[in-house]
């Protein structure tokens, strides 16, 4: 339940944090800090057993955010 609205300055602030993750994301890959990574297994019965893996359900994982967002702002501004 979204607990205020949020405005242009925010939401670019949210889109400069993404992408900046993704660059940290790619400098620590390029840097091997990766190479103890401890397999798991996913809410949605994935196992990921390796960084390589872990990236390509990052992927996955965004797109479910992304559709709930769609999603959300469907419901918004059909009100």
């Amino acid at each position: 339940k979204p607990e205020r609205n949020i405005g242009p300055e925010e939401i670019e602030s949210i889109k400069k944090l993404f992408l900046s993750s993704l660059d940290q994301l790619q400098e620590d890959y390029r840097n091997n800090i990766f190479g103890d990574y401890k397999a798991w297994t996913t809410r949605y019965g994935v196992d990921i057993k390796n960084i390589e893996e872990a990236i390509s359900f990052l992927s996955f994982h965004e797109g479910l955010h992304g559709s709930v967002i769609t999603s959300h702002k469907r419901m918004v501004q059909q009100k």
